[in-house]
């Protein structure tokens, strides 16, 4: 009941907060009984392919875990497709719900596609893209591949495995992520405050930026083969960026980052760290800097109920009395 309810409240804030006549918000959950005719559905598919699903219309995507995992599918309709987020347990106070909404299969964005967003998901195999304006946000992908005409695409607050492309468009951005691999030769057009770890062992960073700013690399033996008019303020754990133009080397982890046990949370930096303030014009390099820092756990921006107390009975004349709190996510 209290994830059930948990996602009807949210879908109903949702439906106020997007503040549009004409889109439709759909719930999918595999947990529950298909009711197509209301709007429910078991598989992202088959709401994607359902005639009442429009161009500008919200799937919410219920957590399931890694246990009841969604089915890929193609999308060639622009569409906000919502997950609760990632790492659910292992950050407190970020969510009330701990399954994720995981996809065990891939996910294409093609043609038609063009201006849906990627809110919240967990993705465990790759995110394919196959057109231009394409939004990642707050997710979780074990790869995305960008192709041919794979331009304008924006990467953000982000867990990524690893990028790859193949003859992609121009104006690509990666930002406030945490990335594990990047070989991808892309010609971006900003890559800054982003986590580069291969995971502890050696990898190789290989693509061009129109700015790399205010990056931290992680592991001592990473090979950097990154190209960029505006390379400043970057730090690395080796001396792989070199010393001019505000980047540094040789940082300590420990009076860097306030470690732990959170598989994002550990990358925050500590408030007395040296480091707090050597990005680009004073600023916080690293995914909790920037325009648009890091959300733990990806959870979505919208309202969140984080704590829900629901009792199992009521009655006629005393009803039933609920308690929920409710934060704003930005």
């Amino acid at each position: 009941m209290k994830n059930a309810f948990y996602f009807l409240s949210l879908t109903f804030l949702f439906s106020i907060s997007i503040g549009s006549a004409s889109a439709t918000v759909f719930r999918v959950n595999n947990g529950l009984t298909e009711n197509i005719p209301n709007g429910l559905f078991n598989q992202l598919k088959t709401a994607h392919d359902d005639f009442k699903v429009k161009n500008g219309d919200t799937l919410m995507v219920e957590g399931s875990g890694s246990a009841k995992p969604y089915e890929g599918f193609t999308c060639t309709k622009r569409l906000v497709i919502i997950g609760p987020g990632y790492f659910l347990g292992e950050n407190a106070g970020v969510n009330s719900v701990a399954a994720s909404a995981s996809v065990n299969g891939t996910i294409t964005f093609d043609k038609g596609s063009q201006g849906s967003y990627l809110i919240g998901m967990e993705l465990t195999y790759n995110l394919y893209v196959y057109t231009s304006n394409i939004y990642c946000i707050r997710s979780k992908v074990a790869s995305i591949y960008f192709a041919n005409d794979a331009a304008n695409c924006k990467v953000t607050s982000s867990y990524i495995n690893r990028i790859s492309a193949y003859h992609p468009g121009n104006n690509i951005s990666v930002t406030s992520c945490i990335i594990q691999s990047d070989y991808s030769d892309i010609a971006y057009a900003t890559y800054d405050n982003n986590v580069l770890s291969s995971d502890g062992g050696s990898d190789t960073w290989k693509f061009s930026s129109g700015t790399f700013r205010n990056n931290i690399l992680i592991d001592r033996d990473d090979k950097v083969e990154i190209k960029s008019p505006n390379f400043q303020n970057n730090l690395a754990l080796n001396a792989q960026f070199g010393t001019d133009n505000g980047n540094q080397g040789n940082y300590e982890p420990s009076d860097l980052f306030i470690g732990g046990t959170s598989s994002d949370g550990k990358y925050q930096i500590k408030a007395t760290s040296k480091f707090i303030k050597a990005g680009y014009n004073g600023t916080q390099p690293g995914i909790f800097g920037g325009s648009e820092p890091y959300t733990l756990s990806g959870v979505p921006p919208i309202p969140i109920i984080y704590d829900l107390n629901v009792p199992g009975t009521g009655s006629a004349a005393s009803g039933l009395n609920i308690n929920v709190k409710i934060r704003g996510a930005n």
